[in-house]
């Protein structure tokens, strides 16, 4: 099975960038374009933003980095695509892009959703569905002024993200995303601030290694969900 040309961009862009953000380790900040993990140029569609009636949902598979190749394997079955980077799925419900580093340890992950598409994340956030502000209030005090940032992607796609730093039980980089609908967008007489996306639904969660690549022991999960 091959991905779209689109869909395939929009994985491989994810791979480099996640390759990047591994090596730099780099703090995002206002001219940064919000790296190490800036990944997809996917354009939620207004029908997306706008549908809260779909109930229907999926939990996303308990991976984190530093699991293996084969753990991914055994939750998603063959990638949809792959090369000496990392790996990609696309599922009915969610779309993965990870980096592996030489031994298939993945080092970064990249859930998104497109279309109609939902899932929900370990925090209870519903890629989808669940608007920035209702993901701003169930984060809670997770959620720092400075870790909530607007940005031009570099498909010159606006998002806003949130951006969850590494805890001693959850040592992971988290970051949650919200693009701007192209038909939004196109009315846009300014740069858009937070409160453009406060009721677009979310559509991204990555995850990175932290600082001290350290691993979360997947029996503790609900500890390592809610840090």
């Amino acid at each position: 099975m091959s991905l779209p040309d689109a869909s395939k961009k929009n994985w491989l862009l994810a791979l480099a960038l996640l390759v990047i953000a591994v090596a730099v380790w780099a703090h995002f900040a206002p001219k940064s374009r919000l790296n190490p993990l800036n990944m997809f140029s996917s354009h939620p569609s207004t029908d997306q933003a706008a549908d809260d009636s779909d109930t229907s949902m999926e939990t996303l598979p308990p991976l984190l980095p530093g699991d293996t190749c084969d753990r991914a394997f055994s939750f998603l079955d063959t990638p949809t695509e792959q090369d000496e980077y990392g790996r990609a799925w696309v599922k009915e419900e969610f779309n993965l892009a990870v980096v592996t580093d030489v031994g298939c340890n993945m080092t970064g992950l990249s859930f998104w959703v497109e279309d109609a598409q939902k899932a929900m994340t370990p925090d209870k956030i519903v890629l989808g569905k669940t608007t920035f502000s209702e993901a701003e209030r169930i984060l809670g005090a997770r959620v720092k002024p400075d870790n909530v940032v607007v940005e031009m992607n570099d498909d010159l796609y606006w998002e806003a993200a949130i951006v969850l730093d590494p805890t001693p039980t959850f040592p992971f980089k988290v970051i949650y995303r919200s693009s701007l609908p192209a038909a939004i967008d196109a009315k846009l007489k300014e740069d858009p601030t937070v409160d453009t996306f406060k009721d677009l639904p979310m559509t991204e969660y990555n995850l990175n290694l932290g600082p001290d690549k350290s691993v979360v022991n997947h029996d503790d999960d609900k500890k390592s969900a809610n840090p």
